[in-house]
């Protein structure tokens, strides 16, 4: 099992403030969107196999491996 981590705890966001959409979902894929008060949008495509983000902003790839997003 391959791990991701997204840093997003330095955003301070409170929970009620962050806003998830399911687009489409199927017994074949789930397409979501998460977004944030600051206008970071993830977008998320799942599948039994893979789940792929993308996201409005850049990433910046942390020495631990994680990512954060940055404007």
């Amino acid at each position: 099992m391959v791990h991701m981590k997204i840093n997003l705890e330095h955003f301070g966001f409170k929970a009620e403030d962050i806003k998830t959409e399911i687009l489409e979902m199927d017994a074949d894929h789930i397409k979501s969107r998460t977004i944030y008060p600051n206008g970071l949008i993830l977008s998320f495509e799942q599948t039994a196999d893979e789940i792929s983000v993308d996201t409005n902003w850049r990433w910046k790839q942390e020495p631990d491996g994680s990512l954060t997003p940055i404007p």
